[in-house]
């Protein structure tokens, strides 16, 4: 008979769930904070748990209770607004799940030397799955930053009021945001690669006001030229700070394009995981 430790049970689901979760949060290009991927992933591990206190979960076949494990995690730290957006992060999830747990228990066994399962050392365990983890995070980054990403790198100059700011920014086919009235296309740009652009005033108010948006928009010394209404991943309601541009030359390679009172919407939060990019550029800046 083998003694279950719900502590160590806890640890080692709740290591794999962040390692998994921190993964697919790459793979689907989300800014989400360790924190939140860390609470999700405590929850994940909580209800894992709860299969050997509750006696009514027991009952229940082991792969619908897996199945529904990940729902209540993954709707806390990705917040998906449609059915279709959380079927795509289930299935991705589900995915890395598989090649993580599959690969680190396959070589947990197999350095194991057929050992009995209940002298294997946890901490070897816990090692395997964040070497996998490290390598598989690390071998993706690679392939993605090096052969996908390029292919949608643009560089841009936004010149506003007459100071400039060198952006690099990247082609979003999801990026479908147009201004309320006139229904001008949107270019998306992080708070932080901005800031250059404003004065010493306004960048005391937006960075007094960047977590209370609708706040800053009621005040008389600070007056956007458009207010742009948006839903998006984590945020069903939100609003843009709208700016017009006096120019933005769009480069990359051979192509040049120079638009001019162009549409910024700024966003107080990171526009890739990683930092690498500063803009979500409007497929119609491009093909139009």
């Amino acid at each position: 008979m083998y003694v279950v430790y719900i502590d160590i049970l806890f640890l080692i689901n709740l290591v794999m769930d962040i390692i998994i979760f921190y993964i697919a949060t790459m793979l689907l290009n989300r800014a989400i904070g360790i924190h939140r991927i860390i609470y999700g992933s405590v929850l994940a591990a909580i209800i894992y748990c709860l299969l050997l206190y509750i006696p009514a979960l027991q009952r229940i076949s082991y792969i619908l209770y897996a199945l529904f494990t990940p729902v209540l995690p993954i709707l806390y730290i990705y917040k998906p607004i449609h059915i279709k957006e959380f079927l795509k992060i289930y299935l991705v999830s589900a995915v890395v799940a598989f090649i993580i747990g599959g690969s680190t228990f396959s070589l947990w066994y197999i350095t194991g030397y057929n050992a009995d399962i209940s002298s294997m050392s946890i901490g070897w365990l816990l090692t395997i799955g964040l070497s996998i983890g490290g390598i598989f995070y690390l071998t993706f980054y690679k392939i993605r930053k090096r052969f996908i990403l390029p292919l949608f790198e643009y560089e841009v100059k936004i010149t506003y009021r007459d100071k400039a700011v060198c952006i690099k920014s990247i082609l979003d086919t999801g990026n479908c945001l147009y201004t309320p009235i006139g229904h001008r296309p949107v270019i998306i740009v992080s708070y932080d690669a901005l800031k250059d652009l404003f004065t010493n005033d306004q960048r005391l108010l937006l960075d007094k006001y960047k977590n209370n948006v609708l706040e800053l928009i009621s005040r008389e010394d600070f007056k956007p030229s458009y207010i742009i209404p948006f839903n998006s991943v984590g945020c069903k309601l939100g609003v843009l700070l709208g700016i017009e541009a006096d120019q933005i030359n769009i480069y990359r390679d051979n192509f040049e394009k120079i638009a001019e009172k162009y549409i910024i919407g700024i966003t107080f939060n990171n526009i890739f995981y990683d930092k690498s990019y500063h803009a979500l550029l409007h497929p119609d800046f491009i093909l139009n």
